[in-house]
């Protein structure tokens, strides 16, 4: 599902920017990974380690380019500390 959102800019030479910004699940579930990574101070290397998975495709889930199997959403949650329910539900909530 493709969320957009309007986003405005700071003014620039008097003039205010707004632009939409469309967003994957894909992508917030990403965003969500490295954001709570980064929390950790874990490496994409380190939580690749705890997951069992390669730091590449640690990289490419977050940027948006992976859809995720139910199995990995719970191999990824379990390395980062929470539920697959709430690394879902997280991204879900992103997009509201």
């Amino acid at each position: 599902m493709l969320i957009t959102k309007t986003v405005e800019t700071k003014p620039s030479r008097g003039v205010n920017y707004s632009f939409t910004v469309s967003e994957t699940l894909q992508q917030r579930m990403g965003r969500i990974v490295r954001d709570r990574r980064e929390a950790l101070g874990l490496t994409q290397e380190e939580l690749g380690e705890r997951c069992n998975l390669h730091r590449t495709y640690i990289g490419s889930i977050e940027r948006g380019e992976r859809n995720l199997s139910l199995q990995n959403i719970e191999r990824v949650a379990h390395a980062l500390g929470i539920l697959a329910w709430e690394l879902v539900r997280a991204a879900e909530e992103a997009g509201e």
